[in-house]
């Protein structure tokens, strides 16, 4: 059946009558690698939950199903999937250099991300600012809105920026 027509979501059981969950979780991944898979059993417990996810499954539910906390794990799963793909179509100039500075820096920025954190970025001209943005937005959680980038030598006076600021406010990110 999945050979013959698309599917974006698929929610099985680990115990089947003719097949192991595990095994067809396993023939999917390698079929479609886009397809999402929701493991489910009526057998809960920490190794099953773990085994399922480091199989590839993009979450677990546990039986008897109630459904809206399966509406939010789908709907998680999608917005997941999302973001991967938007960072996939992003390409990042930001230049990974050696040395334990950079390792630094990039450690620190991870964790920016990963905790969506606020961070203000200052420097001068020329020391990556726009890059560092760029970096941080493209691995964020926040990427179902648009990334605006203001450089305030555009702007003479303080009323031009005020209008570009509520401009932006509503639309999007700084």
């Amino acid at each position: 059946m999945v050979k013959e027509q698309p599917f974006d979501l698929i929610l099985s059981d680990i115990r089947m009558p003719e097949t192991d969950g595990f095994a067809f979780l396993s023939w999917i991944t390698k079929y479609d690698s886009e397809i999402l898979v929701i493991m489910m059993t009526g057998y809960a417990d920490i190794e099953t939950a773990v085994a399922s996810m480091k199989s590839g499954a993009a979450d677990y539910i546990s039986k008897p199903i109630d459904p809206e906390q399966l509406y939010l794990k789908i709907d998680e799963a999608f917005n997941i999937q999302e973001n991967r793909l938007k960072r996939k179509r992003f390409s990042n100039d930001f230049i990974k250099l050696p040395g334990s500075e950079y390792e630094q820096v990039f450690y620190k920025l991870s964790k920016v991300t990963e905790n969506n954190r606020h961070l203000l970025i200052i420097g001068g001209r020329g020391t990556g600012k726009a890059s560092t943005v760029k970096y941080i937005y493209e691995r964020g959680l926040h990427l179902s809105k648009p990334l605006v980038v203001l450089d305030f030598d555009q702007y003479t006076d303080a009323a031009s920026l005020n209008s570009r600021f509520n401009e932006t406010d509503e639309k999007g990110l700084f």
